[in-house]
């Protein structure tokens, strides 16, 4: 609905104006606290729902890398679909991990207990690929490495301890940095700009 000459909307939206686009208002306090808040841009859509979602629970300074990221994965994976696994784990969630092949059963995936992984600061994302429905690890790591890198990320089959599907930006920060930072209310460290 168009309001006609200079008339203006007794109740006003400030999120949001009547023509379902963020306000400028809204969009300057966005930007201001992108650091909290994600920015306009940030669209977080791949296409696949699974990956959506797991894309919300990073930290809003890598969604929209991560994003692109998954999306031109997915353009060259010749059929196989490139979904994020794991996003933001809590310390909770990290622990049990840890657990895992230790004093829980299954196997032992993770060397880092709760809030000695980079997962936990909403800084990291594991990918797997799904080919005909299964999982599938059979992946062009090297290509995923260099799109990965050209988005800022460290793909942690680069390093000593080899976990191919780990991409990762700290933004130069230590686990010991990031644990002192102080929390937004998602638990999501605010990173110094």
């Amino acid at each position: 609905y168009q309001l006609k000459d200079n008339y203006r909307a007794k109740i006003e939206n400030t999120d949001v104006n009547w023509g379902g686009t963020l306000s400028e208002v809204y969009y300057t306090k966005i930007q201001t606290k992108s650091n909290d808040l994600g920015t306009v841009q940030d669209a977080f859509v791949t296409g696949d729902a699974v990956s959506d979602k797991r894309i919300q629970s990073l930290h809003p300074a890598i969604r929209m890398l991560a994003t692109d990221f998954i999306k031109e994965a997915n353009v060259n994976s010749d059929g196989t679909l490139i979904r994020f696994a794991q996003g933001f784990r809590t310390y909770e969630e990290q622990d049990a991990l840890y657990a895992q092949g230790r004093i829980a059963p299954g196997n032992i995936v993770t060397k880092a207990k709760g809030g000695f992984s980079n997962h936990n600061f909403g800084l990291a994302f594991d990918i797997v690929g799904i080919t005909n429905g299964k999982i599938d690890y059979n992946l062009d790591w090297k290509s995923l490495s260099i799109l990965g890198k050209s988005k800022g990320f460290e793909l942690r089959g680069d390093w000593k301890f080899k976990d191919m599907p780990h991409f990762e930006n700290m933004f130069g920060n230590s686990l010991k940095v990031l644990r002192k930072l102080p929390k937004d209310k998602k638990g999501l460290p605010i990173l110094k700009q």
